[in-house]
């Protein structure tokens, strides 16, 4: 590959649209559909599959100009929805863009020191939060009360690591990361007679083409025994590498899904492949009017494939996270009516659970209540289902947790919940769930442990609760509002 590549622009198509989010979204989602048929006219599955090459040219997403790179290569079709611009001078913000965006307020998240301060400081978390944020950190919680824009890094975040992606010597993204919004919102590859591999890459023609996820596989030679497997029709990828952990299936796998139920929906002969085809994989695609027979798994074969975009390690991709967070609370509503007057404990009894849980937990109920919301501890032994995780999150007002994965659940949560996240101390510093409350617009507090991680999560039990009590009194004052209007 060049070292700087440019569009070629035979293999990208643009779906240019107008309207709102949603109608751009069902007009792109259509475009997919007639170049299916077109693909399909053009060669019906009834066709042979074709060889793979010996020898692989590999394309990694960890490059910026992944997407202009690809485009230069005959194996893949890449479509795209492009970024409506709302005027070449004037700055984009969130709060008047009802085009590229579904949630359109956002609130500054804060934190307990010493946080602001590693983030402050070049290269003082292993994972280059300094770079990410650009070394900017509020610790005034005042500052999240007021609405604002989402700043256009959150459109653009992945992780900075010396391995795989080491931009400006990892000291910042591009510049444009910070200042500007990307160029498109949603985009899909497809590619005819296709391997693909345990971890959802791509194998077509002489080409292997892999999304910058949370890890990766660069060889340049075929899997073994690929000749040997299954070959489909028509597979979706939704898999990434981790896609069986909870996390990475919720926050990384099915938002890739979001965007496409329309066409996956239409096109019931398309097969699904995932990390799994039981469990949470399968419960929550029927939950999403999808059938779970069309889930496959594992190295295969098929004669056309839909790539979507893929969801970068730990950094929940903005407006996917807020489709499915969207379906996910209209199909709550269907069901049952909630009341958001939770305040929401989640309990971790492994590792990075609370030094000191029970005072936690005592403290907490005694704040829900002083304030008038209803205390819900969430376990993690046994875990809740599906339907009382929903519920759970879906009602509540204030979620508190020490960093893992039952923060995911903040997916069911509604836009403007407040969330207070223990998080670990350095090294393990990983901010994953502050990006996706606050692409999720909700507010957001981080309090480091002061030692222990990963093994526990220590935090001051008074310190925990001035912050949950103040956010717990905000919640209940909206409450209020919303009871008195809806009375």
């Amino acid at each position: 590959m060049p070292a700087v590549c440019t569009y070629s622009g035979h293999n990208v198509i643009k779906v240019n649209t107008s309207g709102h989010f949603l109608q751009r979204l069902q007009m792109y989602n259509d475009a997919i559909g007639r170049l299916r048929q077109q693909i399909l006219a053009a060669r019906p599955l009834v066709s042979p599959w074709k060889p793979i090459a010996a020898n692989l040219a590999v394309l990694w997403g960890n490059r910026d100009d992944f997407l202009q790179c690809l485009s230069l290569r005959d194996e893949v079709i890449t479509m795209t929805l492009p970024w409506r611009s709302s005027g070449r001078n004037r700055k984009w913000t969130s709060r008047r863009d009802r085009r590229n965006v579904l949630v359109q307020n956002y609130y500054e998240w804060t934190a307990t020191e010493p946080l602001c301060s590693w983030i402050g400081q070049r290269g003082f978390t292993k994972a280059r939060w300094d770079a990410v944020y650009n070394r900017t950190c509020v610790t005034n919680t005042s500052r999240s009360v007021v609405p604002t824009s989402l700043e256009p890094v959150y459109l653009h975040g992945k992780p900075i690591n010396v391995r795989d992606y080491w931009p400006n010597s990892g000291d910042a993204y591009p510049a444009h990361f910070y200042t500007h919004p990307p160029e498109h919102v949603f985009y899909m590859h497809l590619a005819r007679d296709a391997v693909i591999t345990d971890l959802g890459d791509i194998i077509s023609g002489s080409l292997k083409f892999l999304p910058y996820s949370c890890s990766q596989d660069t060889t340049a030679t075929p899997p073994r025994g690929y000749a040997k497997t299954v070959v489909y029709g028509e597979v979706f990828i939704m898999t990434q590498f981790w896609g069986g952990a909870h996390f990475h299936k919720m926050l990384e796998g099915f938002p890739r899904l979001a965007p496409y139920l329309a066409f996956l929906r239409a096109n019931e002969h398309v097969l699904i492949h995932a990390a799994e085809t039981s469990g949470y994989t399968a419960a929550t695609l029927h939950f999403l009017g999808l059938n779970p027979e069309r889930l496959v798994t594992g190295l295969c074969r098929a004669k056309v494939v839909y790539m979507p975009q893929s969801t970068p390690c730990g950094f929940a991709h903005a407006q996917s996270t807020q489709l499915l967070s969207a379906l996910y609370r209209e199909r709550i509503r269907r069901k049952a009516t909630t009341t958001r007057n939770g305040l929401v404990l989640v309990q971790r009894s492994g590792t990075r659970r609370f030094t000191r849980a029970g005072a936690i937990q005592a403290a907490l109920r005694s704040v829900a209540n002083e304030t008038g919301l209803v205390f819900e501890l969430y376990p993690d032994q046994p875990p809740p289902s599906m339907d009382a995780s929903m519920r759970t999150f879906a009602g509540a007002a204030v979620v508190v947790a020490p960093h893992g994965a039952g923060l995911s659940n903040l997916v069911y949560a509604q836009p403007g919940t407040y969330v207070v996240e223990a998080v670990c101390n350095p090294p393990h510093v990983n901010m994953c769930y502050q990006w996706t409350a606050h692409v999720l617009g909700m507010r957001y507090h981080a309090l480091p442990s002061r030692h222990g991680c990963e093994a526990v999560i220590d935090v001051d039990v008074d310190v925990i609760t001035d912050v949950v009590r103040m956010y717990a009194r905000r919640a209940a004052a909206e409450l209020r509002v919303r009871m008195r209007g809806n009375g």
